[in-house]
């Protein structure tokens, strides 16, 4: 089905390639199960039809799991994977972005460095990164445009590839109490043009100390809060204080939530913005 969205743009149902965060992770996170047993999951998932989607899988379970062991058998694992499958190597301004912290999550980090340094799976072939032309000054602000109403952020994208196509995130805010009547999903000026979305990744980037880093959220899900509106939880990502970060009190939906390690987007100085790649 073909629908209209709010500026007069075209979405469709393509499943989950129609929306810039899959499902929540929960089932790919269980404790008891190895990075491998993961890793071979995510690449025969219906969900994961790239190596972002892949590496983004790897790169929260390490986050929440840093016990897993990371060398270059987890790297020659990927690349048989991503042979089979057909798919591009990831471009090395996405792995370079990522976001890490040595000190808590050190196998997370170590993932990340192992990565920028295999010309198998990633490569400098660039012009494929694009910026969106609106920057959130402050996570309040973010939470205010992107969680709380209704709109439309549009990008254009300059590729042989698209022919300076334009697409148009279309944001419908959670009603309610009810997570799920949010949506984040793809249109496009043409219907023709809107099957090119799976030929896309989506991340969100924040600004700190000098520098952009990418927080991926392709199995972020739908963003829900606390009742009082006060804190809000885009899978890992939370925008709020710490003494109103209880995981208890979100409202849930239908998609699984887990008890992510926090991470509090709220610092002085921060902006955010989304952004794009063309896969």
């Amino acid at each position: 089905a073909v629908v209209s969205t709010q500026s007069g743009h075209y979405g469709r149902d393509l499943g989950p390639f129609s929306t810039v965060a899959l499902a929540s992770f929960s089932p790919y996170v269980g404790p008891w199960d190895t990075l491998g047993y993961i890793i071979e999951i995510l690449s025969t998932s219906q969900m994961v039809n790239n190596l972002y989607k892949l590496i983004d899988g790897i790169w929260l379970r390490l986050r929440q799991c840093d016990d897993d062991t990371v060398n270059e058998s987890t790297l020659e694992k990927l690349v048989g994977i991503k042979e089979r499958n057909g798919w591009k190597s990831v471009d090395y301004e996405y792995v370079d972005r990522l976001f890490v912290v040595n000190s808590g999550f050190p196998k997370c980090a170590k993932f990340v460095g192992l990565l920028k340094n295999c010309n198998r799976l990633v490569t400098r072939r660039g012009n494929t990164f694009y910026a969106s032309c609106t920057e959130y000054n402050s996570a309040e602000e973010f939470v205010e445009e992107i969680f709380k109403k209704d709109s439309d952020l549009k990008f254009w994208i300059d590729n042989p590839d698209f022919v300076d196509i334009s697409y148009t995130l279309s944001i419908t805010a959670m009603k309610g109490n009810n997570p799920d009547s949010s949506s984040m999903r793809w249109a496009a000026s043409s219907k023709e043009v809107l099957n090119e979305v799976s030929k896309l990744q989506f991340a969100l980037e924040r600004w700190r100390d000098g520098k952009w880093s990418i927080l991926p959220i392709t199995w972020c899900g739908k963003p829900t809060c606390v009742p009082s509106r006060k804190t809000w939880c885009w899978g890992y990502i939370w925008f709020g204080v710490n003494n109103d970060s209880n995981f208890e009190n979100l409202i849930k939906g239908n998609d699984s939530l887990i008890d992510w390690h926090p991470y509090v987007g709220i610092h002085q100085g921060c902006k955010y913005r989304f952004v794009l790649f063309v896969v």
